[in-house]
């Protein structure tokens, strides 16, 4: 860190931080909680879904809590590939709007919508391929968590091809376009509303 710091201050001292550099104002910090807030409330929202659905699922019986500690492995590396994705698709998507360049970002949505089923279904396959050897590494645990995992295979594929398509156009194109209250109302009326009742 300090030689990082030395080199900085030696090859390149406007990259120096000063405490100007840390003032706001109103206006500018208005504006960023405008567009911070939504996200931020959406994610701890989510985040809370996340975790209501671990305690219903925890209190439904040790073999359905097994079934889930199986599943959620693979869940989550399907979420990471569709994050991954996301930030990619906001990343290009934005630049485009801030260069005033509409169409350009109209077709870059587009292409990540179709990458986004792409890759979806190619992690539905690799998932769905992968099944026996991923429950035989689980030779320990009882039959009937073998079996209960065994059904949720298909069901996890399925929705990592429609979890990919929904995190990359809500995080990917909508966030980038600026739209972060309706991504929050999205995400609290998808989890909250219609999936936990």
């Amino acid at each position: 860190m300090i030689i990082s710091m030395l080199v900085i201050q030696l090859f390149n001292p406007v990259l120096i931080l000063r405490p100007q550099d840390f003032a706001f104002r109103r206006t500018t910090l208005s504006k960023y909680l405008n567009i911070t807030a939504p996200i931020i409330a959406g994610s701890l929202l989510w985040s809370g879904g996340i975790f209501t659905y671990q305690l219903i699922m925890g209190r439904m019986g040790e073999t359905e809590l097994a079934t889930m500690a199986i599943i959620s492995a693979l869940e989550a590396m399907s979420l990471c590939v569709a994050s991954g994705l996301s930030g990619a698709t906001a990343i290009v998507v934005g630049n485009a709007l801030g260069a005033n360049k509409l169409a350009l970002s109209e077709k870059y949505a587009r292409y990540a919508l179709r990458t986004s089923f792409i890759v979806g279904v190619i992690c539905a396959g690799i998932i769905l391929a992968s099944q026996s050897a991923i429950l035989s590494i689980y030779s320990e645990v009882s039959e009937d968590v073998v079996a209960l995992a065994a059904l949720c295979f298909p069901v996890l594929a399925i929705s990592t091809i429609v979890r990919n398509i929904n995190i990359t156009l809500i995080v990917g194109v909508l966030r980038a376009g600026g739209d972060a209250k309706f991504c929050m109302n999205m995400d609290v009326v998808c989890q909250w509303i219609w999936r936990y009742p």
